[in-house]
């Protein structure tokens, strides 16, 4: 392997993030789980270029985005990014591709979806504190002090060893690839504080059509819908998994997710399975999304299969 190179990030967009598969271990400490808000998109990216699953990767949200690379390495663009120029040339995401010392990528803010993942040869390589390459904005933790990346700001990346890699160009199968325009109904799983809500309150949940708010981040996804207010007894404070749906007082859902608090006090009505969670990340404030009811057995069962194919189960 060569002794790698950098790619100069002019246009990061208004948040870049380098993101791993985040932390285990340190949500005891206080510290939030952090890592890639759409695993499907960042798992794609790394298996594209043959890298381990965990290699750190570019999330950038919307764009206009715009970088340069400094050596010869390859590419794999996934997610949300359309309009991709290398050079100027039009390029299609979801494959890998051979950029050259002095190359240009650059991309338009996409028409649809959220965020775009970038994945170079071997991943990049940052001074990575010792919970990981996680960067995490809330808590300003991570590498670069949790981000967003400013413009003109350089990574490193590993390089790559031409001539394994010189007539490798492999591409993500159409029917892997998502559509980020598509409905979304997010499969609920009751647990927790679930049958201490009215069944009123539980009909009315599942039959309401919620729209994404503006305040949606990577902390969590506040939505907005015509359900009754919802007052609980107070609860003590309590773990905060992936994918848990808090009910607060006026009874509009908040979908926890990767920089979520690592405790909390609201009702949980239930939990959502990791791949709606990686879905929702693509999806914008204003769009909008309905709750269903989930079968837990076949919902493990995708999800083995899931990271199964990623070498992860």
């Amino acid at each position: 392997m060569n002794a790698g190179g950098t790619v100069t990030l002019h246009k990061p967009g208004p948040c870049a993030l380098l993101q791993d598969l985040g932390r285990k271990g340190w949500q005891h400490l206080g510290f939030c789980q952090s890592g890639a808000m759409d695993e499907h998109a960042f798992l794609w990216a790394n298996k594209l270029l043959g890298n381990r699953p965990a290699c750190a990767a570019l999330e950038i949200t919307l764009g206009p985005f715009a970088c340069r690379f400094d050596s010869a390495t390859r590419i794999a663009l996934t997610g949300a990014a359309e309009r991709i120029f290398l050079n100027g040339e039009a390029v299609r995401p979801w494959q890998q591709l051979p950029v050259a010392g002095g190359d240009e990528l650059r991309f338009d803010a996409p028409a649809r979806g959220l965020r775009t993942y970038l994945a170079v040869r071997h991943g990049f390589d940052p001074d990575s504190p010792p919970m990981g390459a996680s960067m995490a904005v809330r808590e300003k933790t991570g590498p670069f002090g949790g981000g967003p990346l400013p413009p003109q700001c350089s990574l490193a990346f590993r390089g790559l060893t031409p001539a394994a890699d010189r007539h490798r160009r492999l591409a993500t199968p159409a029917r892997f690839i998502p559509r980020y325009d598509m409905p979304l109904h997010l499969y609920l799983y009751p647990g927790f504080q679930h049958d201490s809500f009215s069944p009123h309150y539980i009909e009315a949940f599942f039959n309401t059509e919620f729209t994404i708010t503006s305040r949606a981040n990577r902390m969590a996804y506040p939505l907005a819908g015509d359900t009754p207010g919802c007052r609980q007894a107070h609860l003590m404070s309590e773990g905060t998994p992936f994918g848990a749906v808090q009910i607060p007082p006026d009874g509009q859902p908040i979908i926890l997710l990767k920089e979520r608090q690592t405790i909390g006090g609201y009702p949980k009505i239930g939990c959502l399975s990791h791949l709606d969670c990686f879905a929702l990340a693509q999806r914008r404030p204003g769009e909008k999304v309905r709750f269903a009811r989930g079968n837990l057995a076949d919902s493990r069962y995708r999800l083995k299969t899931f990271y199964t194919f990623f070498d992860l189960a």
